[in-house]
């Protein structure tokens, strides 16, 4: 299944070989004298499954292993995976928004005669990235970034709430929000009640906090009325329904925790992404098999 052709590392996942290529050459010897023998490919997950990312993104590794070799019970090679739970540690927190999308977020708000903005950020590893797409994006246009304001996870809702009145006195009035679907609840709700969120105000979300919205709670998505913002679209399909039902009936049935949650494109892209990685796999292995049996022939 192939709900869509771009792959990309997602929020709370890393996925690497740990071995690939010598245990695959290493086997074709054995490989060329019987084809009965199945081959295992190991490959390292590191994911937060603390996190909804996570917790979607680990369910639908296993429902795109347990479809793939279903449906290919003669491959030679099997994907092995060890996982390892990253326990929230930020130092994996490596989505951020392309460059394209910041280009767009630029051509909205020029649309729109606003000349100055402002970029409210959660401070991780992917910020610097983020602020560089920004920066460049709008330098393209005639707006101008006037300030950027970094918050940390951690943050109190004091800090926020002093962050929020300071931006109300710089009296610019848009701006665009890039961190954490968590963090961003919490932005949002204070900000509120300061009168922040009404006519004269401008917030512009990046994909990181839109393609969330399904899962927040309702006294977030309350407090973000009037918010625009951009996230990923997934064509509708048969297919695509077709697994949104099973992804929800199997995981339901397995963990009472995922019924609050919704699927998302994480989990698609980790889907697609293991389906890809078992089909390159196998492929590679056949290539050397060829190779060994033209060479002893």
């Amino acid at each position: 299944m192939d709900f869509t052709r771009k792959t990309k590392w997602t929020l709370g996942l890393v996925i690497f070989l740990l071995s690939l290529l010598e245990p695959l050459s290493a086997s074709v010897n054995s490989i060329s004298a019987s084809t009965t023998e199945e081959i295992s490919v190991h490959v390292g997950l590191i994911v937060d499954r603390q996190s909804w990312v996570g917790k979607v993104v680990d369910s639908c590794i296993s429902m795109a292993i347990s479809d793939f070799y279903d449906r290919n019970r003669h491959n030679w090679t099997k994907l092995v995976l060890h996982n390892r739970d990253s326990e929230g540690d930020p130092l994996l927190l490596l989505s951020h928004d392309d460059p394209s999308r910041t280009e767009v977020i630029a051509t909205i708000v020029e649309a729109f005669g606003w000349r100055t903005v402002i970029l409210i950020y959660e401070d991780n590893d992917s910020a610097r990235q983020i602020l560089s797409n920004v920066i460049t994006s709008f330098e393209e246009t005639d707006v101008r970034l006037a300030q950027h304001i970094a918050l940390l996870v951690l943050s109190t809702d004091e800090e926020i709430i002093q962050q929020l009145k300071m931006l109300k006195d710089l009296q610019t009035s848009v701006s665009v929000v890039h961190m954490s679907p968590i963090l961003a609840s919490r932005l949002f709700l204070n900000a509120k009640p300061l009168g922040m969120i009404s006519q004269g105000y401008a917030w512009i979300t990046t994909g990181v906090i839109t393609n969330f919205m399904n899962s927040m709670d309702p006294p977030v998505i309350e407090s973000m009325q009037g918010v625009v913002g951009f996230k990923h679209h997934m064509p509708a399909s048969k297919e695509l329904r077709r697994f949104a039902t099973r992804w929800k009936s199997k995981n339901l049935n397995e963990d009472q925790n995922l019924q609050e949650m919704e699927l998302n494109v994480y989990g698609i892209w980790s889907y697609d992404m293991v389906q890809a990685l078992a089909t390159a796999a196998e492929r590679v292995m056949t290539r050397q098999s060829d190779k060994v049996h033209k060479e002893t022939r």
